[in-house]
């Protein structure tokens, strides 16, 4: 059973709002009345496959502590901004910490991700043009072993027919 089928978060900078989410009756690709396009190009969703750049992206239902969606957003100064000029992002989910959603923020220019509730729900940057963002929400199952290891044993008169050794992402 999906826990929160339909949510959104909104991500606020550089006086523009963009809106990330699912629901019930969107899929993940474009859906026209949902998936808005974004005139201004400040704050924004890129989505050359649907004709341009959106202010909001909702994608399918699906369960958020079950699985993890991710949306590419870009964000740029509003003035012609030196490369000390600060950017401040904030992002305000429809969920609360209790739901147990995660939202991850990978930031293309440092290679760095960060847990936005962590980070209490903003992120500043400082530099000028356009900076690439990714927005994962939701938990990703943890993987089976990637490395598995079959070892037989025997010392004397006994033996242990089969000893795993493995990797876990949990351990």
């Amino acid at each position: 059973a999906e826990v929160t089928p339909d949510f959104t978060v909104t991500i606020a900078g550089e006086g523009e709002l963009l809106v990330v989410g699912a629901a019930a009756n969107a899929t993940d690709g474009y859906d026209p009345g949902l998936d808005l396009p974004d005139a201004t190009p400040l704050l924004t969703l890129p989505r050359p496959a649907w004709g341009g750049n959106y202010e909001r992206d909702l994608r399918a239902s699906y369960d958020p502590t079950q699985a993890l969606k991710t949306w590419t957003f870009t964000a740029s100064p509003a003035a012609s901004a030196s490369a000390d000029y600060q950017v401040d992002l904030a992002f305000t989910p429809t969920f609360d910490a209790a739901s147990g959603i995660e939202m991850l923020l990978r930031d293309h220019v440092t290679g760095s991700t960060i847990d936005l509730r962590d980070a209490g729900l903003y992120y500043s940057y400082t530099g000028s043009g356009v900076r690439m963002f990714d927005l994962s929400i939701g938990s990703a199952p943890s993987p089976l072993p990637t490395l598995v290891v079959d070892i037989t044993a025997t010392c004397g008169a006994y033996s242990d027919p089969l000893t795993r050794a493995a990797t876990h992402a949990n351990a």
